[in-house]
């Protein structure tokens, strides 16, 4: 069982799903639950005791337990839920006990000397997570380059935090705007040896601002005018198009951008 909070419109749940994983997944928007359940039902899973959604108030429906009631393994926990990470694995958090590796995003603000502090919602999560016997680790850049956007890492690679809960949140806290929380439980589950020896293909992108779709790229995104863009999936051949809006923090700036994306690219990355 693949537990996702925070599912938003199912991009996780339904990997897992594709994987032979049951799942239970857990958003509070309406509307994005309602196009879970759409995505669920066109790709055959369709078993609603197999791929569980819930709907509701943050936290009490939203915790770890109460998604997973009854589920006696969870291979992987992926918990974001925009600030209510901490409740969600700390209300009655036996959960995590039986979970074999886990997501958590952690909540912060760079720069914030508050976020270290006994307490905050960064050290409630770190504590759950470690008592529940988890190693934990942050996604590091390998080498010096350009810097990291939220979980996104050029050459990226996972590096343990240190045992003292404090030393680990304010290791944490100095990568900036990467506030990611891996937990796994090696030698058996052990998230660092799996990335290590990993040696799947990694999908091409081409970014193309004049037009050019090159159908032989993995994925092609394009930038298209606001006036251009529109909502939905399309499907053309043997490739799926859609805009997305990307908000550039720093410049503070909104782009609109088209992706085609091959069919057979999304079965590969989906590993």
């Amino acid at each position: 069982v693949v537990a996702d909070l925070g599912s938003h419109v199912g991009y996780f749940t339904l990997l897992a799903a594709a994987h032979g994983c049951a799942t239970r997944s857990a958003e509070i928007d309406a509307d994005f639950v309602a196009l879970l359940g759409l995505a669920l039902r066109a790709n055959g899973f369709d078993d609603a005791a197999r791929h569980r959604v819930f709907t509701g108030a943050v936290p009490a429906e939203h915790s770890l337990d109460a998604v997973a009631a009854g589920v006696r393994q969870i291979l992987y926990a992926k918990v974001d839920l925009e600030g209510y990470e901490a409740a969600a694995v700390s209300t009655n958090a036996s959960a995590l006990n039986r979970t074999s590796f886990a997501y958590v995003e952690c909540p912060f603000v760079a720069g914030d000397e508050r976020i270290c502090q006994t307490g905050s919602k960064c050290m409630t999560i770190l504590g759950s997570l470690r008592r529940a016997g988890f190693r934990l680790s942050a996604l590091v850049a390998a080498s010096k380059g350009p810097g990291a956007t939220g979980g996104f890492v050029p050459h990226g690679r996972l590096r343990a935090l240190p045992g003292d809960l404090h030393e680990a949140c304010l290791f944490l806290q100095s990568l900036g705007n990467v506030n990611d929380l891996y937990g796994d439980r090696p030698p058996v589950h052990d998230l660092h040896g799996i990335l290590a020896a990993d040696d799947s293909p990694v999908a091409a992108v081409a970014v193309d601002e004049l037009g050019d779709t090159r159908p032989d790229e993995d994925y092609v995104l394009t930038k298209i005018a606001p006036a251009d863009a529109r909502e939905g999936v399309r499907v053309v051949g043997d490739a799926f198009i859609f805009d997305v809006q990307v908000y550039n923090q720093d410049t503070r700036q909104t782009t609109h951008w088209r992706i085609h994306a091959l069919r057979a690219a999304f079965r590969e990355t989906m590993v």
